[in-house]
């Protein structure tokens, strides 16, 4: 339905047509609400990108922590793994160092029995 009416201030006329009522604007009000409303959805349809960039922002920003966070127990992990080596290393170096004595012991004793061995042979002899 199409109505001519003209209106002077800045609020629209409103009419009776029927049961319904109808308000009326100008030209250059109906552009000013068509600008409006375009300007609106404009301004929604930014908001919501923005809403869905946050929202990827905050899934992206959640992975990196949970990975920085996988990757500090890793490392944890590993410097005790480290560390654990070093001490099994340095338990290993005492028991070469410790099996290294006894040889030098056993080479020392097995000297002194030869030695001996002759002593008591050159006195077996002799006599």
């Amino acid at each position: 339905m199409s109505c001519s009416t003209f209106s002077q201030g800045l609020k629209p006329i409103v009419q009776q047509i029927d049961t319904n009522i109808v308000f009326c604007f100008t030209i250059s009000q109906s552009k000013e609400i068509a600008k409006r409303i375009a300007s609106g959805a404009y301004k929604d349809s930014i908001a919501t990108r923005l809403e869905l960039e946050s929202s990827r922002l905050f899934l992206v920003t959640q992975k990196q922590d949970s990975t920085i966070y996988f990757l500090e127990l890793k490392q944890g992990n590993m410097n005790t793994m480290s560390q654990n080596q070093k001490v099994h290393i340095g338990l290993l170096n005492n028991t070469i160092n410790d099996q290294q004595h006894k040889i030098k012991r056993s080479r020392f004793h097995k000297i002194l029995l030869g030695v001996g061995m002759g002593i008591m042979t050159v006195i077996a002899i002799s006599k």
